[in-house]
């Protein structure tokens, strides 16, 4: 078994490439900025305290004022750089030695923008704006569109920021990595019935690219949505990787991992340096020992989300955190591989695209 496939105890970062990072699944107050930034600050003091090498952490969308009653929500705006909550949060990253990605509405000339700011001890280092804005929600209509992506260097990692529906565009955070990104920072409002879209987009970016995902998503029961998905952290391998403590979702990201994945499958962007895979079945061997989790593991993963103790290992399956088909309440058909048999994984149909957005390389194939 591999060096990746050894469960390392949550805080205890192995080296000086390894990153912890915390995903902060809360339930922000609407409106109440002042009582929010005080639960950020119990809940970031909690995390450190608990994982001594947390070095990074990511919360919700429009975290300070909360993912609701979007036509208000101009009226908690603030600058990105001078407002309140960016003086907070480096002031708390200072004093804990953490870089922070917050959702916050940003004051713009041209408007308000859903934004997200990254704060380290040395301050704001990075500000985006949230440029695939949901129409369903009328965002369209509340926000200025932002451009992007932005990505900053920070603990060694090649850091980008997105917010929430981002993540269901490939090409922007493909241009992410082909910016030289290592970590994604995704502050969400992914309300349901979308929760498993959330996670698919989520698996997809990092195995688009060979980089890591973390992002935290808003939770709780707001006027005219409820948000029930934790977000998490992912890895290359398209898996979550993060392992929950409450509404806190914790993992070590492996700065060097994105390199080696894509030394051993390829790189589908050369740009980056990248030698391609020349043998493919070496490489599937090699990296069976990257991070395959144990049959124990699995089980494990599942007792914990309510699943059935599995009789046996069937393999490698449809992505769910068990693997066990046969045992899985969402596999219908009982196959022992469950593609197209897990209701779990089954999609929204195409024609949401008028409501939810398309992907620009989409959209400009249909009009051509």
């Amino acid at each position: 078994m591999g060096e990746l496939s050894r469960i390392t105890p949550v805080g205890t970062a192995r080296n000086s490439s390894t990153t912890l990072v915390a995903a902060l699944n809360l339930g922000p107050v609407p409106g109440d900025v002042r009582g929010n930034l005080r639960l950020a600050e119990r809940e970031l003091r909690a995390a450190k305290h608990a994982h001594p090498d947390l070095r990074c952490a990511v919360l919700p969308e429009l975290f300070t004022c909360a993912y609701a009653d979007l036509a208000s929500v101009h009226r908690h705006a603030e600058d990105a750089r001078g407002g309140p909550s960016a003086r907070f949060f480096a002031r708390l990253a200072r004093e804990l030695d953490l870089h922070v990605a917050y959702g916050f509405p940003e004051r713009r000339l041209d408007g308000t923008a859903d934004s997200v700011n990254f704060v380290g001890p040395e301050g704001v280092l990075a500000t985006y704006a949230k440029k695939h804005l949901v129409r369903e929600t009328g965002e369209h209509r509340v926000f200025v569109p932002g451009d992007g992506p932005v990505v900053v260097e920070a603990g060694g990692l090649g850091v980008a920021l997105a917010v929430c529906w981002d993540l269901g565009f490939p090409e922007f955070v493909r241009e992410a990595a082909a910016r030289g990104a290592d970590l994604v920072l995704a502050p969400a409002g992914w309300r349901d019935p979308f929760g498993p879209q959330y996670d698919l987009a989520c698996a997809a970016r990092v195995l688009d690219n060979g980089i890591y995902v973390a992002s935290a998503n808003q939770m709780g029961r707001y006027p005219g949505a409820i948000f029930g998905s934790p977000g998490g952290v992912y890895g290359p391998d398209g898996l979550r990787v993060s392992e929950a403590f409450g509404d806190r979702s914790v993992a070590l990201v492996d700065g060097d991992l994105p390199g080696r994945w894509r030394r051993l499958f390829g790189d589908t962007l050369p740009g980056r340096g990248a030698a391609r895979s020349s043998n493919p079945s070496r490489n599937l061997g090699e990296v069976a020992h990257l991070r395959e989790p144990r049959h124990d593991e699995r089980a494990e993963r599942g007792a914990r989300l309510g699943y059935p103790r599995p009789g046996r290992w069937t393999g490698w399956t449809c992505g769910c955190p068990t693997g066990e088909c046969r045992s899985c309440p969402w596999a219908s058909g009982g196959s022992a591989w469950g593609w197209g048999s897990c209701s779990r994984w089954r999609l929204v149909p195409s024609s949401w695209d008028g409501v939810i957005g398309r992907s620009s390389r989409a959209a400009s194939a249909r009009s051509t």
